[in-house]
C-alpha cells in the first residue's frame, strides 16, 4: 500500500509504434522466406551435363549447360545430356530409359545420350516430350546429330538437337497419337473418329428431334386452338402493300491477293500430324529414338 493507502498496480510495458513496426517486417520476411523456399523446391528441375566419356571439353560443358537451362525454362523439364564409354550391358534406350529414371525429379522430360560402347546417339522423351518430340521430329533431331558426330563434334551433335528440339517446343506439341510398342495399342490425342456419328447415334437424335418438335407444335395447336382444317387466314382482307422508291448504287468491288509460301520444313517445322511410339521402361512410359554412327 502506497501513501495514498491504494495498493500498487502493475501496468505492463507498452509497445512502441517502431517496436510493433518491427515485429509485423520480421513476421513478413519470414513468410517470404517460406514461400520462396517452397516456390524453389516445387519449381526445381534436373539439368545435368554428365560427360562420362570424356567427349567435351569444360566450356563446351558449360555452353551446353546454359543451352539446356533455356530448353528446361521454356514449360519446365528436367534436360540431361550424357556420355558413356560402358552401357553396363544395356541397349542405348534401355541406358537412357533407366539413367533418366535415376535422376529425374518431374515426369517432363528429355535426356541426350553419346553412347560410345553401342555407337549410338539416342534421345529418350518423357511425359509431356512424347508430345513434343514426335517420331520423325526425333528422326529431324538425330539426322542433324548425326553430321556432326560423324565428325567427332560431340558438343555441336548435342547443341543441334538441342536447338532443334527448343524450336519444336516453340511450335507447339506435333503428335495426333501415340502408339504402345509393346501392345500394339494406338491412343488419339484428335481423333478423328471422334467426329463421326454412328447409324444408332443417327436414329436416336432424329427420334428425340422428332418427339421434340411434334411435342412444340401439338403445344402451340391447343393453346391456340388452331386444328387442322378448322381456322383460315383471310389475307386479302388483311393485307396491306406499300411501295416505296428502290435504287441500286454499285460502288467499287475489291479483292486482295496474296501468295502464302508453303512450309520448307527443316528444324523449326512444327506442323502436327504423326505420332509418337512408346514403349516401358521400369513401369515408366518413354518415347524416344536411336542412330547408329
Amino acid at each position: 500500500m502506497n501513501k495514498t493507502g491504494c495498493f500498487p498496480v502493475s501496468i505492463g510495458k507498452r509497445r512502441t509504434p517502431s517496436a510493433l513496426l518491427r515485429m509485423i517486417l520480421a513476421g513478413f520476411m519470414f513468410c517470404s522466406i517460406l514461400i520462396a523456399g517452397a516456390i524453389t523446391v516445387f519449381a526445381e528441375n534436373v539439368i545435368l551435363v554428365d560427360d562420362g566419356a570424356g567427349l567435351l571439353s569444360s566450356s563446351e560443358e558449360e555452353g551446353l549447360y546454359k543451352r539446356i537451362s533455356s530448353l528446361s525454362e521454356l514449360i519446365g523439364l528436367d534436360v540431361m545430356i550424357v556420355t558413356t564409354n560402358d552401357a553396363k550391358g544395356y541397349s542405348s534406350e534401355k541406358y537412357a530409359d533407366h539413367y533418366y529414371l535415376d535422376h529425374y525429379k518431374n515426369d517432363d522430360g528429355v535426356l541426350y545420350l553419346i553412347d560410345m560402347d553401342n555407337r549410338e546417339i539416342h534421345i529418350s522423351t518423357s511425359g509431356i516430350m512424347i508430345y513434343y518430340l514426335t517420331d520423325k521430329r526425333i528422326e529431324k533431331c538425330l539426322d542433324d546429330g548425326y553430321d556432326y558426330i560423324s565428325k567427332e563434334m560431340y558438343a555441336s551433335c548435342f547443341q543441334v538437337m538441342i536447338d532443334d528440339t527448343a524450336s519444336y517446343v516453340k511450335s507447339g506439341e506435333g503428335a495426333d497419337y501415340y502408339r504402345d510398342r509393346d501392345t500394339g495399342e494406338i491412343t488419339w490425342i484428335n481423333d478423328p473418329r471422334e467426329k463421326r456419328i454412328t447409324l444408332f447415334e443417327g436414329i436416336i437424335a432424329l427420334a428425340a428431334g422428332l418427339l421434340a418438335g411434334g411435342g412444340t407444335m401439338l403445344g402451340v395447336f391447343g393453346k391456340y386452338r388452331m386444328h387442322l382444317g378448322g381456322y383460315s387466314y383471310d389475307y386479302k382482307k388483311n393485307h396491306k402493300l406499300e411501295l416505296t422508291n428502290k435504287s441500286d448504287i454499285y460502288r467499287t468491288k475489291r479483292v486482295t491477293t496474296r501468295h502464302i509460301p508453303k512450309s520448307s520444313g527443316g528444324s523449326s517445322g512444327g506442323g502436327s500430324g504423326g505420332g509418337s511410339t512408346t514403349h516401358s521402361t521400369g513401369g515408366h512410359s518413354f518415347g524416344g529414338g536411336s542412330r547408329k554412327f
